[in-house]
């Protein structure tokens, strides 16, 4: 089983509630990636990284790509145990839809999608405010025994015993 069973026009569905929409892809013997209008696509066998930038409403593609991956004998059924979510603080916070004007909306969101994982769901704000250099995080769920830390600070989905683990990343 591997993500990469889904192809261009699966992952292009799953992204419409994102607001994003495959521009062109590649692929390797590694990953298949995909240039995204205002962000970036990389699926690899047991993870996913979506880099988003601009106005895309990632979260709302979430709800899809974690019941596919659930559900999917192709993909190999597997069982949501973390996320991940962070993103700089934004430039003009007003001009992004809701709920990314404010992260406490947006943590608000994120615990409807993941705060009944293992532990909870976790916000930090870290930086400095004065400067408003801000990074925003959360985090919910337990890291599965043996796993190893993830390879980015990205958005994935990672395949670690069974268990899943998604992380989002936002910027700009």
């Amino acid at each position: 089983p591997s993500l990469r069973a889904l192809g261009r026009e699966e992952w292009s569905d799953l992204l419409v509630p994102a607001e994003c929409c495959i521009v062109s892809s590649v692929s390797n013997a590694a990953c298949d990636a995909y240039l995204l209008s205002e962000s970036s696509l990389f699926v690899f066998d047991t993870k996913i990284v979506l880099k988003t930038c601009g106005r895309t409403r990632i979260l709302d593609a979430v709800p899809g790509i974690v019941s596919l991956a659930q559900e999917s004998p192709r993909v190999g059924c597997l069982k949501l145990a973390r996320a991940k979510y962070s993103r700089s603080a934004f430039k003009c916070p007003e001009q992004q839809p809701a709920p990314y004007t404010h992260f406490a909306l947006e943590v608000e969101a994120l615990d409807e999608l993941f705060g009944h994982l293992e532990g909870g769901g976790h916000a930090y704000v870290l930086g400095d405010q004065l400067n408003k250099s801000l990074w925003h995080i959360y985090t919910a769920g337990r890291s599965p025994p043996n796993s190893n830390p993830p390879a980015s600070s990205c958005s994935h989905l990672k395949k670690s015993g069974g268990n899943l683990t998604l992380e989002i990343c936002m910027t700009g």
